[in-house]
């Protein structure tokens, strides 16, 4: 894949096979500095209501892919795209990881299946 990334719009967009499913999962996209994406990956699958972010996973798949940053997303089953606290903190936990390799991480998006929500775009995070 090599699209470009200008804003949430595209990564939602990118992301919408996330919708299809019933449990919460996790994906990384990744990105080169002219935001063009060098790799997509499915981080991690939960339950109804939550997952798990392996910092350490996302870190290396970005290493791995030289990316200079990190889109996350993740779906909500329930419809409600608003971030939970668990989501707020896990934000920037793995913002702060991240930042020890010189990696950016640009947002994180959570989607339902009729809209979704960007950190970046709603500023609810120091991902801005």
């Amino acid at each position: 894949m090599n699209e470009t990334i200008k804003g949430s719009q595209d990564a939602a967009r990118i992301m919408l096979e996330l919708l299809n499913h019933e449990q919460e999962h996790l994906y990384q996209i990744n990105l080169n500095n002219a935001n063009k994406v060098v790799g997509i990956h499915l981080v991690s699958i939960g339950s109804d209501t939550q997952t798990i972010v392996p910092i350490k996973f996302i870190a290396k798949k970005a290493i791995l892919d030289n990316a200079a940053g990190v889109i996350l997303c993740h779906n909500h089953p329930s419809g409600n795209c608003s971030p939970s606290v668990e989501d707020i903190k896990q934000t920037k936990r793995t913002k702060e990881a991240l930042s020890f390799f010189e990696i950016k991480l640009l947002d994180h998006i959570i989607l339902s299946r009729s809209t979704y929500y960007s950190f970046c775009d709603e500023k609810k995070s120091t991902l801005v």
